[in-house]
């Protein structure tokens, strides 16, 4: 039998992500371990699942729309997102027109990125957020509790399965360990 797809990715969550043509001529879906296509290849991008649901894209890589669909295919987040990060305890975090923020699964901002350039995120109710490179911490309220003064940082480590961050100021460092 001729292998029918370009691409086979690795299980995740029961299906797997596959990919059938060449670029930019290729539709993304999954299928099951008994390589059954159980999502069609309509997408044009897709990613693996996380907490019930995956990442996937239609329309061009440029100006396409991300959203997320759950295992069956049915369009959970609608496709209206520049880029999208997978779900992590209920939050995705998202870029629309330029702007990132955290999502719930009802597509409400529940945390405006505005003032920062970038983050992580959220482990144990914490992430880094970072303002022109300087680093803190902000809760899962959107809260400052680390202001950004610190020129440097290693993000969430996660040692015995506890989750610490080190900033860095001149010569001396703030270790917090959660």
């Amino acid at each position: 039998m001729a292998q029918k797809y370009e691409y086979t990715g690795k299980l995740s969550e029961g299906l797997i992500k596959v990919k059938a043509g060449v670029y930019p001529q290729y539709n993304c879906g999954y299928i099951n371990t008994l390589g059954e296509e159980v999502i069609p290849l309509i997408y044009s991008g897709v990613k693996d699942f996380h907490e019930g649901l995956a990442v996937v894209r239609v329309g061009n890589w440029s100006t396409g729309k991300c959203g997320f669909i759950n295992a069956t295919g049915d369009v959970v987040v609608s496709f209206r997102y520049d880029k999208v990060m997978p779900f992590r305890n209920g939050i995705a975090k998202v870029k629309q027109d330029g702007e990132w923020f955290f999502i719930d699964l009802q597509e409400n901002m529940v945390i405006s990125l505005r003032n920062y350039s970038g983050s992580t995120y959220f482990y144990d109710g914490y992430a880094v957020v970072e303002i022109e490179n300087y680093y803190g911490i902000i809760n899962q309220n959107g809260k400052e509790v680390v202001p950004c003064i610190f020129p440097a940082c290693s993000a969430f480590n996660s040692i015995n399965r506890k989750h610490t961050v080190e900033f860095y100021l001149k010569n001396s460092y703030l270790n917090i360990n959660r």
